[in-house]
């Protein structure tokens, strides 16, 4: 039996802090999940390749920003493919399983009329009302977190 987590949790709610929050969840998952596969795979004595040998490049998700999908490693090792939340998600599993205590780091970017948004006095709105203004729309990146407070960004490597 596998799972398939189908959700429209987000399409009700433009509040960043809400989704911050999911997204969140929904990553830590997919690292739970990549690890029992990359476990399984290895006890069959066809351990999963190394995030940077895999041959899985960056990729935009071809959905053009409508929803956001979490994949799994074996999804990305079969497609050839992922987007940054889904390349942190393969290589922080990796490292846990070597016994780093690496992390993802998700955060967010805002932009308005195709421009990021650097206006210290609308971010700061964005923070305090929990709701995005008319014209401005976020864009999630994801980072993985080493225990020294390295940052590593697995969708620099491949292609972004």
């Amino acid at each position: 039996m596998g799972f398939l987590l189908v959700t429209r949790v987000g399409q009700s709610t433009r509040s960043p802090r809400v989704l911050a929050e999911l997204a969140q969840i929904f990553l830590r998952a997919v690292v739970a999940s990549n690890r029992v596969a990359m476990r399984e795979a290895k006890a069959q004595g066809r351990p999963l390749p190394p995030l940077y040998r895999s041959g899985i490049v960056y990729k935009v998700e071809p959905w053009g920003g409508r929803f956001e999908e979490f994949a799994d490693v074996l999804t990305m090792l079969k497609r050839g493919w992922g987007d940054c939340d889904d390349l942190c998600g393969y290589r922080v599993a990796e490292l846990q399983e070597q016994g780093v205590n690496a992390d993802a780091r998700l955060y967010w970017r805002y932009f308005k009329d195709g421009q990021l948004v650097r206006d210290a006095k609308l971010l700061e709105q964005i923070s305090k009302t929990k709701r995005m203004p008319a014209g401005v729309s976020m864009q999630m990146h994801c980072q993985v977190r080493m225990p020294d407070g390295r940052i590593e960004d697995p969708s620099r490597f491949l292609g972004l």
